[in-house]
């Protein structure tokens, strides 16, 4: 008698409170399913476009880019930076207004931008870690050879100096040439370090030019470094450590914060088995 008590307070308990809840939550679910069903895909983005077009909101409504998985290509704000080969950008979009409480969050979108080119070009994309994020191969081949200078755009001299100095010393380390470092305008055959890059690119992006000259452009000191570092790889990539594919690069971090992880439990328990063994 006393466990039928129980059940028959459950019982009453589901559905005076929580048939009701679960009622409304269905009915929530739906009305949020039919405004997102309202919504239309994004416009194809044409060539040269500087900005994203968002397809029209229910009446009442308003919709925003809530964050964007390349932002050196589109940003938060829906402002385009065209890539050098057409890109993809997934946006998360969310729905605000009306009678929401809370932003109702829009399946991801995906965007293909339009490049300034429309393939990689010729000289294929150069295996370095990590990959380029963006490529457009010129034809034919930059030579790195003795007399060769690295030349600093003197406006930055006070920042690069320490750069243009580490270049040196680890072109002598993979090539056997120390070249001189200098400040001005470079010449064919010189490495041009200057910070006038797109901020969209971040701190850590950068433009690396090969062609007559190599040009490290980027905003920030830590984007240059790390071009120096793409320009090294692939120096030693190359037999006689002297020759680079010409091409433009424009690369940048997928992810603000990166990381890995090494285990290093299961690597013990292998040594331990060995062992025993």
């Amino acid at each position: 008698m006393k466990r039928y008590k129980i059940y028959s307070t459950c019982i009453l308990f589901f559905m005076l409170f929580a048939y009701p809840i679960l009622g409304q939550n269905k009915a929530d679910s739906a009305y949020r399913a039919s405004l997102i069903s309202r919504i239309g895909d994004i416009p194809a983005v044409t060539p040269g476009a500087k900005k994203v077009i968002l397809p029209a909101a229910p009446q009442g409504f308003a919709l925003k880019i809530a964050g964007s998985d390349n932002q050196q290509v589109i940003d938060s704000d829906g402002n385009i930076y065209t890539p050098l080969t057409t890109t993809t950008a997934t946006l998360y979009l969310q729905l605000t207004g009306g009678d929401l409480e809370q932003p109702l969050d829009i399946e991801n979108k995906q965007v293909n931008v339009p490049g300034k080119h429309q393939d990689e070009g010729i000289n294929p994309k150069p295996e370095v870690i990590p990959t380029l994020r963006e490529w457009y191969g010129y034809d034919g081949q930059f030579e790195f050879r003795k007399g060769a200078s690295i030349v600093v755009n003197p406006a930055d001299k006070a920042i690069l100096q320490k750069a243009a100095e580490i270049l040196q010393n680890d072109l002598l380390l993979f090539t056997g040439i120390k070249p001189t470092v200098k400040y001005g305008k470079p010449k064919a055959g010189d490495i041009y370090l200057v910070l006038q890059g797109n901020p969209e690119l971040g701190g850590e992006g950068y433009y690396l030019d090969i062609d007559r000259y190599v040009s490290i452009n980027a905003s920030k000191y830590k984007g240059l470094f790390w071009g120096t570092h793409t320009l090294l790889q692939m120096l030693e990539q190359d037999g006689k450590h002297a020759f680079l594919p010409k091409g433009i690069a424009r690369d940048y971090p997928k992810y603000e914060v990166r990381g890995f992880m090494l285990d290093v439990g299961r690597k013990f328990s292998a040594w331990i088995f060995c062992a025993i063994m």
